[in-house]
């Protein structure tokens, strides 16, 4: 593969040809790929791979495209790029949003018999076949929804205090929101994939039993992990989870 090819969906930070597998993240909601950009850097340098990035419409260098709030539109046109990047073994981080992209993408890739993921690291994310236990946060007005943010305590405090840099965040958000509220889980065979989800004890929006609920949508091996913290201890915890994609990575993990 030319792995020069200039790619949309994907952004590969430290491309690598010599790499013998390929890591693929799945962003959160309101994510860009830049914003991981330092894990692919710090696993290129532990573990020899490559790791690319997958960058949905609306946002950074896409920004002047459609935003896709329909999740089997966006999963086709994810993979009509991604499948130029099975041409080795590869494994799949996905975070909040990101796990449902990731998880929709794996069972459209092996309905068209492509090559699939050897392991599948899905964080903070309640299982995809559960009914959804908030109200919709897309339609929240302006002042709300820049309080839901602040209880997710994701976004940095000075973006929220921003009025010109919340008219760039906000439109993304609410389109990314959009997208989850959106989704409709169709019952299908679970995957024959190693999965593991990892979780936070103070998450507000994946209980651990919505978590462990995962279970069910693998016919391989199923381990879970809690951190403290909550949606987004990933940041907080970033060695430990970047040493566990390696380990998966090198085939280490039991």
């Amino acid at each position: 593969m030319d792995l020069n090819i200039d790619d949309r969906w994907l952004y590969c930070p430290k491309k690598n040809k010599d790499a013998e597998k390929r890591i693929f993240i799945f962003p959160h909601a309101g994510g860009t790929a830049q914003g991981y950009k330092k894990w692919a850097e710090v696993l290129f340098e532990r573990n020899n791979v490559e790791v690319c990035i997958v960058q949905l419409p609306g946002r950074a260098e896409r920004m002047h495209e459609d935003h896709v709030v329909h999740m089997p539109s966006l999963v086709n046109g994810l993979l009509e790029s991604i499948q130029h990047f099975l041409d080795k073994p590869y494994i799949c981080f996905g975070h909040s949003l990101g796990c449902l992209v990731c998880f929709e993408l794996m069972k459209e890739i092996r309905n068209k018999s492509l090559r699939m993921a050897e392991h599948m690291i899905l964080s903070a994310k309640r299982a995809p076949h559960l009914p959804r236990q908030y109200d919709k946060i897309s339609s929240q007005s302006k002042l709300d929804l820049v309080r839901t943010l602040k209880a997710f305590d994701g976004t940095p405090s000075f973006i929220l205090d921003d009025d010109d840099l919340l008219n760039i965040l906000l439109p993304i958000m609410r389109n990314d929101f959009l997208l989850d509220e959106s989704y409709i889980y169709n019952d299908s065979e679970s995957l024959d994939i190693p999965l593991i989800i990892l979780g936070a004890d103070k998450d507000l929006l994946a209980s651990q039993s919505e978590l462990l609920a995962w279970e069910k949508h693998t016919l391989n091996k199923f381990n879970y992990k809690i951190y403290s913290g909550s949606h987004f201890y990933i940041f907080e915890h970033e060695d430990e989870i970047l040493n566990l994609m390696g380990e998966v990575i090198n085939e280490n993990h039991i």
